[in-house]
Protein backbone atom coordinates (compact mmCIF):
# COMPACT_ATOMS: atom_id res chain seq x y z
CA UNK A 1 0.00 0.00 0.00
CA UNK A 2 1.19 3.21 -0.95
CA UNK A 3 2.60 6.15 1.57
CA UNK A 4 -0.69 8.57 0.75
CA UNK A 5 -3.13 5.37 0.84
CA UNK A 6 -1.81 4.22 4.31
CA UNK A 7 -2.31 7.92 5.43
CA UNK A 8 -5.95 8.20 4.19
CA UNK A 9 -6.79 4.62 5.49
CA UNK A 10 -5.37 5.81 8.83
CA UNK A 11 -7.57 9.17 8.56
CA UNK A 12 -10.41 6.83 8.20
CA UNK A 13 -9.93 4.78 11.02
CA UNK A 14 -8.80 7.96 13.38
CA UNK A 15 -12.59 9.59 12.43
CA UNK A 16 -13.66 5.71 13.72
CA UNK A 17 -12.02 5.97 16.49
CA UNK A 18 -13.87 9.20 17.18
CA UNK A 19 -16.75 8.19 16.59
CA UNK A 20 -16.55 5.46 18.76
CA UNK A 21 -16.47 8.03 21.73
CA UNK A 22 -19.46 9.32 20.54
CA UNK A 23 -21.08 6.29 20.54
CA UNK A 24 -20.65 6.03 24.16
CA UNK A 25 -22.13 9.34 25.18
CA UNK A 26 -26.14 8.64 26.06
CA UNK A 27 -28.53 9.06 22.73
CA UNK A 28 -32.03 11.58 22.78
CA UNK A 29 -34.85 9.49 22.51
CA UNK A 30 -36.18 11.73 19.67
CA UNK A 31 -34.89 14.61 18.19
CA UNK A 32 -38.52 16.16 17.87
CA UNK A 33 -38.61 15.62 22.40
CA UNK A 34 -34.75 15.92 23.23
CA UNK A 35 -32.56 19.13 22.39
CA UNK A 36 -28.72 17.86 21.71
CA UNK A 37 -27.00 20.06 24.34
CA UNK A 38 -24.23 22.26 22.62
CA UNK A 39 -20.42 22.33 23.20
CA UNK A 40 -20.35 24.88 25.57
CA UNK A 41 -23.51 23.36 27.46
CA UNK A 42 -21.31 20.29 27.86
CA UNK A 43 -18.40 22.69 29.17
CA UNK A 44 -20.54 24.44 31.41
CA UNK A 45 -22.20 21.69 33.05
CA UNK A 46 -18.75 19.88 33.58
CA UNK A 47 -17.04 22.90 35.63
CA UNK A 48 -20.31 23.22 37.15
CA UNK A 49 -19.71 19.56 39.01
CA UNK A 50 -16.46 20.25 39.43
CA UNK A 51 -17.44 23.07 41.76
CA UNK A 52 -20.37 21.48 43.24
CA UNK A 53 -20.16 18.49 45.81
CA UNK A 54 -21.77 15.62 44.38
CA UNK A 55 -23.52 13.87 47.19
CA UNK A 56 -24.93 10.11 46.15
CA UNK A 57 -28.31 9.37 47.50
CA UNK A 58 -28.81 5.96 46.23
CA UNK A 59 -27.12 3.55 43.86
CA UNK A 60 -28.20 0.55 41.91
CA UNK A 61 -26.37 -2.09 42.83
CA UNK A 62 -25.08 -0.53 46.31
CA UNK A 63 -21.36 0.53 46.33
CA UNK A 64 -20.72 -1.94 49.14
CA UNK A 65 -21.96 -4.89 46.31
CA UNK A 66 -18.82 -3.32 44.04
CA UNK A 67 -15.84 -3.52 46.31
CA UNK A 68 -14.63 -6.64 45.74
CA UNK A 69 -12.05 -7.26 43.63
CA UNK A 70 -13.97 -9.56 41.37
CA UNK A 71 -17.07 -7.09 41.09
CA UNK A 72 -14.41 -3.78 40.32
CA UNK A 73 -12.72 -6.11 37.47
CA UNK A 74 -16.10 -6.80 36.28
CA UNK A 75 -17.03 -2.95 36.63
CA UNK A 76 -14.55 -1.97 34.81
CA UNK A 77 -14.79 -3.75 31.78
CA UNK A 78 -12.92 -6.98 31.99
CA UNK A 79 -16.39 -8.95 31.91
CA UNK A 80 -16.13 -8.52 28.38
CA UNK A 81 -13.50 -11.09 27.83
CA UNK A 82 -15.06 -13.85 27.99
CA UNK A 83 -13.05 -17.55 29.28
CA UNK A 84 -12.87 -18.71 25.86
CA UNK A 85 -10.47 -16.23 24.97
CA UNK A 86 -8.81 -14.99 29.03
CA UNK A 87 -4.97 -15.72 29.18
CA UNK A 88 -5.26 -14.44 32.70
CA UNK A 89 -5.04 -17.24 34.84
CA UNK A 90 -5.49 -19.65 31.62
CA UNK A 91 -2.20 -21.05 30.33
CA UNK A 92 -3.19 -22.77 27.50
CA UNK A 93 -4.72 -19.58 25.95
CA UNK A 94 -2.12 -17.53 27.28
CA UNK A 95 0.32 -19.90 25.10
CA UNK A 96 -2.04 -20.20 22.23
CA UNK A 97 -3.77 -16.81 21.85
CA UNK A 98 -7.71 -16.77 20.43
CA UNK A 99 -9.02 -13.00 20.22
CA UNK A 100 -12.58 -12.33 21.82
CA UNK A 101 -15.19 -11.20 18.52
CA UNK A 102 -16.55 -8.42 18.44
CA UNK A 103 -18.01 -5.76 15.97
CA UNK A 104 -19.94 -7.49 12.89
CA UNK A 105 -18.97 -10.67 13.41
CA UNK A 106 -21.97 -11.84 10.97
CA UNK A 107 -20.47 -10.91 7.56
CA UNK A 108 -17.39 -8.94 8.09
CA UNK A 109 -15.94 -7.39 5.39
CA UNK A 110 -12.45 -7.26 6.94
CA UNK A 111 -10.55 -7.74 10.35
CA UNK A 112 -9.36 -4.85 13.00
CA UNK A 113 -7.30 -5.76 15.66
CA UNK A 114 -7.28 -4.32 19.80
CA UNK A 115 -4.63 -5.47 21.46
CA UNK A 116 -2.74 -4.83 25.00
CA UNK A 117 -3.54 -5.31 28.90
CA UNK A 118 -5.86 -4.43 31.02
CA UNK A 119 -6.65 -0.75 29.27
CA UNK A 120 -8.05 -2.58 26.19
CA UNK A 121 -11.44 -3.12 28.07
CA UNK A 122 -11.52 0.43 28.38
CA UNK A 123 -12.19 0.29 23.87
CA UNK A 124 -13.71 -2.96 23.47
CA UNK A 125 -17.43 -0.93 23.57
CA UNK A 126 -16.77 1.81 21.58
CA UNK A 127 -14.86 0.59 19.40
CA UNK A 128 -17.41 -2.90 19.07
CA UNK A 129 -20.01 -0.30 18.20
CA UNK A 130 -17.27 1.84 15.60
CA UNK A 131 -16.86 -1.46 13.80
CA UNK A 132 -20.07 -3.10 13.75
CA UNK A 133 -21.30 0.14 12.36
CA UNK A 134 -18.76 0.22 9.19
CA UNK A 135 -19.00 -3.61 9.11
CA UNK A 136 -15.25 -4.70 10.42
CA UNK A 137 -14.98 -7.50 12.77
CA UNK A 138 -13.49 -6.92 15.87
CA UNK A 139 -10.48 -9.25 17.01
CA UNK A 140 -9.39 -8.17 20.89
CA UNK A 141 -6.45 -9.63 22.46
CA UNK A 142 -6.26 -8.57 26.21
CA UNK A 143 -4.42 -9.95 29.14
CA UNK A 144 -4.27 -8.14 32.51
CA UNK A 145 -1.08 -7.32 34.08
CA UNK A 146 0.94 -8.24 30.50
CA UNK A 147 2.53 -5.20 28.74
CA UNK A 148 1.98 -6.10 25.21
CA UNK A 149 5.73 -5.96 24.24
CA UNK A 150 8.80 -7.96 23.59
CA UNK A 151 10.91 -7.47 27.16
CA UNK A 152 11.73 -10.62 29.25
CA UNK A 153 10.25 -9.64 32.16
CA UNK A 154 12.04 -12.11 34.36
CA UNK A 155 14.67 -9.78 34.67
CA UNK A 156 15.32 -6.42 36.17
CA UNK A 157 14.23 -3.71 35.44
CA UNK A 158 11.24 -4.72 33.65
CA UNK A 159 10.38 -7.94 36.10
CA UNK A 160 6.79 -8.51 36.82
CA UNK A 161 5.96 -8.76 39.98
CA UNK A 162 3.28 -11.29 39.40
CA UNK A 163 2.73 -14.81 39.47
CA UNK A 164 1.79 -15.01 35.86
CA UNK A 165 5.08 -14.02 34.25
CA UNK A 166 5.87 -17.17 32.36
CA UNK A 167 2.15 -17.01 30.56
CA UNK A 168 2.70 -13.29 30.09
CA UNK A 169 6.23 -14.25 28.18
CA UNK A 170 4.43 -17.00 26.46
CA UNK A 171 1.33 -15.31 25.34
CA UNK A 172 3.86 -11.86 24.17
CA UNK A 173 5.86 -14.66 22.41
CA UNK A 174 2.85 -16.27 20.37
CA UNK A 175 0.86 -13.15 19.62
CA UNK A 176 2.21 -11.32 16.79
CA UNK A 177 2.20 -14.36 14.52
CA UNK A 178 -1.47 -14.83 15.88
CA UNK A 179 -2.37 -11.33 14.64
CA UNK A 180 -0.43 -11.33 11.29
CA UNK A 181 -2.30 -14.06 10.21
CA UNK A 182 -5.44 -12.73 10.70
CA UNK A 183 -4.43 -10.07 7.99
CA UNK A 184 -5.90 -7.13 10.13
CA UNK A 185 -7.00 -3.63 8.09
CA UNK A 186 -5.88 -1.80 10.94
CA UNK A 187 -3.90 -2.94 14.54
CA UNK A 188 -5.01 -0.38 17.80
CA UNK A 189 -2.48 -1.25 20.94
CA UNK A 190 -2.98 0.30 24.28
CA UNK A 191 -1.28 0.02 27.47
CA UNK A 192 -1.75 1.49 31.23
CA UNK A 193 0.96 3.37 33.58
CA UNK A 194 2.74 -0.33 34.21
CA UNK A 195 6.52 0.27 35.06
CA UNK A 196 6.00 3.53 37.14
CA UNK A 197 8.94 3.77 38.99
CA UNK A 198 10.76 4.22 35.11
CA UNK A 199 9.23 6.02 34.04
CA UNK A 200 11.18 8.87 31.71
CA UNK A 201 14.49 6.84 31.91
CA UNK A 202 13.48 4.10 30.74
CA UNK A 203 10.86 5.05 28.09
CA UNK A 204 12.74 4.21 25.03
CA UNK A 205 13.49 0.95 26.50
CA UNK A 206 10.04 0.64 27.02
CA UNK A 207 8.92 2.06 23.32
CA UNK A 208 11.21 -0.74 21.69
CA UNK A 209 9.93 -3.32 23.79
CA UNK A 210 6.46 -2.22 21.56
CA UNK A 211 8.08 -1.93 18.61
CA UNK A 212 9.58 -5.59 19.33
CA UNK A 213 6.03 -7.03 18.79
CA UNK A 214 4.15 -4.21 16.83
CA UNK A 215 6.88 -5.08 13.69
CA UNK A 216 6.15 -8.16 13.25
CA UNK A 217 2.18 -7.87 12.98
CA UNK A 218 2.35 -6.87 9.52
CA UNK A 219 2.03 -3.98 7.36
CA UNK A 220 -1.28 -2.70 7.97
CA UNK A 221 -1.76 0.73 9.76
CA UNK A 222 -1.05 0.90 13.46
CA UNK A 223 -2.13 2.91 15.85
CA UNK A 224 -1.50 3.93 19.64
CA UNK A 225 -4.73 4.75 22.02
CA UNK A 226 -3.36 6.86 24.52
CA UNK A 227 -3.28 6.08 27.77
CA UNK A 228 -6.34 6.67 29.78
CA UNK A 229 -6.07 8.34 32.87
CA UNK A 230 -6.63 5.86 36.04
CA UNK A 231 -7.93 6.83 39.65
CA UNK A 232 -5.83 7.00 42.45
CA UNK A 233 -8.57 4.20 43.93
CA UNK A 234 -10.84 2.12 42.36
CA UNK A 235 -14.08 4.02 41.86
CA UNK A 236 -16.62 1.68 43.69
CA UNK A 237 -14.25 1.94 47.08
CA UNK A 238 -13.60 5.28 46.79
CA UNK A 239 -17.41 6.40 46.32
CA UNK A 240 -18.11 4.14 49.11
CA UNK A 241 -16.23 6.02 51.80
CA UNK A 242 -17.14 9.41 50.09
CA UNK A 243 -21.02 9.44 50.07
CA UNK A 244 -20.84 13.24 50.49
CA UNK A 245 -18.52 14.33 47.54
CA UNK A 246 -17.84 12.33 44.67
CA UNK A 247 -15.33 14.79 43.81
CA UNK A 248 -13.06 13.71 46.06
CA UNK A 249 -12.37 10.69 43.83
CA UNK A 250 -11.71 12.75 40.37
CA UNK A 251 -8.54 12.23 39.39
CA UNK A 252 -6.46 15.84 38.59
CA UNK A 253 -2.89 16.45 37.86
CA UNK A 254 -0.35 19.44 36.59
CA UNK A 255 2.51 19.07 34.24
CA UNK A 256 4.90 17.36 36.92
CA UNK A 257 2.45 14.69 37.90
CA UNK A 258 2.49 11.29 37.14
CA UNK A 259 -0.05 10.91 34.50
CA UNK A 260 1.67 13.73 32.16
CA UNK A 261 4.69 11.09 32.20
CA UNK A 262 2.61 8.18 31.05
CA UNK A 263 1.41 10.63 27.95
CA UNK A 264 4.77 11.30 27.55
CA UNK A 265 5.77 7.69 27.39
CA UNK A 266 2.96 7.13 24.75
CA UNK A 267 4.52 9.99 22.45
CA UNK A 268 8.11 8.21 22.68
CA UNK A 269 6.02 4.72 21.85
CA UNK A 270 4.21 6.20 18.61
CA UNK A 271 7.37 7.34 17.88
CA UNK A 272 9.76 4.90 17.90
CA UNK A 273 6.91 2.45 16.55
CA UNK A 274 6.24 5.26 13.70
CA UNK A 275 2.29 4.31 14.61
CA UNK A 276 -0.14 7.48 15.08
CA UNK A 277 -0.92 8.34 18.38
CA UNK A 278 -4.37 9.38 19.45
CA UNK A 279 -4.34 10.96 22.57
CA UNK A 280 -6.87 10.54 24.75
CA UNK A 281 -6.65 12.74 28.01
CA UNK A 282 -8.87 15.39 26.31
CA UNK A 283 -11.64 12.51 26.19
CA UNK A 284 -11.75 12.47 29.98
CA UNK A 285 -9.98 15.73 31.44
CA UNK A 286 -10.34 19.39 31.24
CA UNK A 287 -8.36 22.37 32.27
CA UNK A 288 -9.77 23.98 35.91
CA UNK A 289 -11.56 26.68 35.18
CA UNK A 290 -9.74 28.08 37.93
CA UNK A 291 -6.07 27.23 37.32
CA UNK A 292 -5.46 26.42 34.03
CA UNK A 293 -2.80 24.66 34.54
CA UNK A 294 -4.55 21.81 36.70
CA UNK A 295 -6.56 19.08 34.79
CA UNK A 296 -8.93 17.91 36.29
CA UNK A 297 -11.14 14.25 35.06
CA UNK A 298 -14.16 14.32 36.33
Amino acid sequence: MERNSIVQYGRKFLFLTLLAVATTLPHPVSAASVTPWTKNQLVAALVAAQKAPLKIQTTTPALSALVTPFDISAASGNGLISPQCQPFGHPAIARNPVPCLFGETASPKGDVVLYGNSHVDNWIAPLSSAMKAKGYRLNVFAFAGCPATSIDYSKAPFALRSGNVNDCLAWNASLPAKISAIQPKAIFYTGGPEFSSLLGAQDQAFAKGVKGLMTQMGSAPKFILGTTPSLNAAAPACLAQHKSDATVCQLSYRATSYYPKIMQRDQVVASTTKATLIPTNAMYCQPNAQDRLQWICP
